[in-house]
């Protein structure tokens, strides 16, 4: 087996490395990078799935057991230093990611909590501080001096000539001979790692306010019967967020345990954030460890920290915090986006039936094609008919779609004019059907049956609409005449261009 190491372990750093690479630099900002972001840890935390003496001295319910007693041990060094740029410059390439992300959604802050959580484990900061120790002559690689005094140096120097060759190997093979490598506890990480933990503190101070504003709303749902009514049978917007107020709840823990490790890593003072004031470095500890508690994990902030002034200046921290401020203003403008494709074709709602939207438009779709001409011929009629015909059927509306045919240039966008037509749509909503279930209920109760409900519906539905048609001289026309110039002329001849001819 060691041999059989000796050989492929070489020949796949490199296509792992690369493959870890170009993924995280490509994925898109979604929570679906947590898949590239597990297979990244599972890759620097061989120990994990070794460590057999750990594993035994797991209790039965002992999984956090296991993380406050489990420290990297020394013997793993020698891979870290073989595979030191997946540390350290996939590290580095996650902080602008992280920075783009909104950490308020429970799914980014997990995420974020992952990374430090792992890089936080007793032992492995100093193993990556001692094999950077060894590219001191490197440019751009040296460390500050009080840190270089806090960590740990080479055990000799034959080993710290053996770990300087292979990480100049490494990064001649992984990144090209024109790479400057700048070490991951170096200043100026050091103080990018700051501005990132600005940006935390940021978003955790939004995450605590919303997590507030929803309490506050569904204790006063709770406290209220017709609230509560009200939310049985119609739609609550407020039950449209992807994440419960549980899962609400996880992100200020989580951000705070993000700075406690980050602060732990780095030994950047936690009393240096504005709005975060410990007396000494033993509330700084006792602080982390609360959070600890609540988040049903070990603090990890043992050993000595040492106090580093980072001071960025006010256009850092304004650079810091600008991408929450540009995820709030996306949020804000996205709820004047508009709907511009065909409206009936519109993705299912979560206040909709989904089979009776599928089929309700397959209905209205054939009726279209059959009865297209018809439909135009009444809506453009004057009379009595014409409003009807305007109450009943949807009017002519202008769409707009990118043209997709051709791949990998620029999508220009079409415009298709859809005559007047027929849509059900409405009856799929699901206010609709318990308004509908409530009526046959109440029918069935009063002896009348369900014929005598839907024969009375009728009558009063087309008494509405034919009040509607003799009130819309002086309530205003739908009609719009500016629109349906652009409509091809209902002549026999013209069916096949109509937009529902071909469905």
């Amino acid at each position: 087996m060691d041999e059989l190491k000796r050989i492929i372990l070489p020949s796949s750093q490199a296509k792992i490395y690369g493959f870890l690479r170009h993924t995280i630099h490509h994925w898109p900002l979604d929570s679906s990078f947590r898949l590239i972001l597990e297979t990244w840890l599972s890759y620097i935390q061989p120990w994990r799935y070794t460590d057999w003496q750990y594993r035994n001295m797991r209790s039965p319910g002992g999984r956090d057991n296991e993380e406050r007693t489990r420290t990297v041990d020394r013997q793993w060094l020698s891979f870290i230093a073989e595979n030191l740029l997946s540390y350290t410059i996939i590290f580095k390439q996650l902080l602008p990611r992280f920075t783009r992300l909104d950490l308020t959604t429970p799914k980014n802050a997990h995420m974020l909590f992952r990374v430090t959580k792992v890089f936080s484990q007793p032992n492995l900061n100093t193993m990556l501080s001692e094999v950077e120790h060894c590219l001191d002559d490197v440019s751009g690689a040296g460390l500050p001096n009080d840190s270089v005094n806090s960590r740990n140096s080479p055990g000799t120097s034959h080993q710290g000539h053996k770990w300087s060759a292979l990480v100049r190997q490494q990064i001649l093979e992984l990144e090209g001979s024109g790479y400057q490598y700048k070490a991951l506890f170096g200043s100026e990480t050091m103080s990018q790692v700051f501005q990132f933990m600005l940006l935390i503190q940021r978003a955790n101070e939004t995450a605590h306010n919303l997590q507030l504003h929803l309490e506050k709303e569904s204790r006063k749902r709770s406290s209220s019967f017709f609230a509560s009514l009200k939310d049985l049978f119609f739609f609550n917007p407020a039950d449209s967020d992807e994440y419960s107020l549980e899962d609400r709840q996880k992100v200020s823990a989580y951000l705070e345990m993000c700075l406690c490790q980050l602060s732990h890593i780095f030994e950047i003072d936690l009393a240096r954030l504005p709005g975060i004031s410990y007396t000494n470095d033993y509330d700084a500890y006792n602080s982390c460890g609360t959070v600890s508690s609540r988040m049903g994990t070990s603090s990890l902030l043992q050993g000595e920290n040492t106090t580093m002034e980072i001071i960025p200046s006010q256009s850092q921290v304004h650079t810091s915090i600008s991408p929450l401020l540009a995820s709030r203003d996306w949020k804000e403008r996205r709820k004047h986006i508009k709907y511009e494709g065909d409206p009936d074709l519109q993705p299912i709602k979560s206040t909709e039936n989904a089979f009776l939207v599928r089929l309700l438009h397959q209905v209205a779709s054939k009726l279209n094609e059959m009865y297209t001409l018809e439909m135009c011929y009444f809506y453009e009629q004057n009379g009595l008919l014409g409003c009807i015909a305007r109450q009943v059927l949807c009017p002519p509306t202008v769409t707009r779609t990118y043209d997709k045919s051709h791949p990998g240039e620029y999508k220009s966008r079409t415009e298709k004019v859809l005559p007047p037509r027929l849509s059900l749509r409405s009856f799929a909503s699901h206010r609709t059907i318990v308004y509908m279930l409530v009526g046959m209920g109440l029918s069935w109760l009063s002896g009348y049956g369900l014929t005598a409900f839907f024969f009375v519906l009728l009558i009063f539905w087309m008494f509405f609409v034919l009040f509607k048609a003799v009130l819309e001289p002086w309530l205003g026309s739908t009609h719009h005449s500016a629109t349906t110039e652009a409509l091809p002329s209902p002549s026999p001849t013209s069916q096949s261009n109509m937009p529902f001819s071909n469905m």
